[in-house]
């Protein structure tokens, strides 16, 4: 059972308004109403140009940072496994030149057709088997039709199971 704690108004230090804080602070007294606040408070500032104070980056490290970062995506990763994997959801992602991840059906549909495909086009999986990605085995179709196909199968599937054994 919880216990109702007691309502304390506590006063902001950077604005001077009244409030009270949204959780519970058991370690210490809340000093700003709002991350503004706290953010634009001397004592905050003063602590982040003390933390930082000296610290000047050559051109060179810079660059070696961003080298850093450009490595860990893409081809130059780590981890990387050729450039495609499945999610939880059961699609297959695949990377392309242009440091994105797309879905491998409608990549393989865009070729097949020789155009990029409209954000309103879907693919549909024939089979239904998400990771399934012969050309054989999609279809393009709008959102209207392709609800009305999954509606039909949820149709015929539901007549299967009522009839009695």
């Amino acid at each position: 059972m919880r216990i109702p704690q007691s309502k304390i108004i506590w006063k902001c230090e950077e604005c001077g308004c009244d409030f009270q804080s949204k959780k519970a602070c058991r370690t210490r007294t809340p000093k700003y109403c709002s991350h503004q606040c706290a953010w634009s408070s001397e004592e905050v500032k003063r602590k982040i140009s003390e933390a930082h104070k000296g610290m000047k980056f050559s051109l060179e490290h810079n660059r070696k940072i961003s080298n850093c970062l450009k490595r860990c995506v893409g081809p130059s990763a780590r981890k990387w496994n050729g450039g495609r994997f499945k999610k939880v959801d059961g699609y297959v992602y695949v990377w392309l030149e242009k440091k994105k991840y797309v879905l491998e059906h409608r990549l393989v549909m865009e070729k097949y057709l020789g155009r990029p495909l409209k954000s309103w086009e879907i693919v549909h999986h024939r089979n239904g088997i998400k990771d399934d990605n012969r050309i054989e085995n999609l279809e393009l179709s709008n959102r209207r039709d392709h609800a009305l196909g999954h509606l039909d199968l949820l149709r015929k599937n539901f007549k299967y199971a009522k009839q009695p054994a």
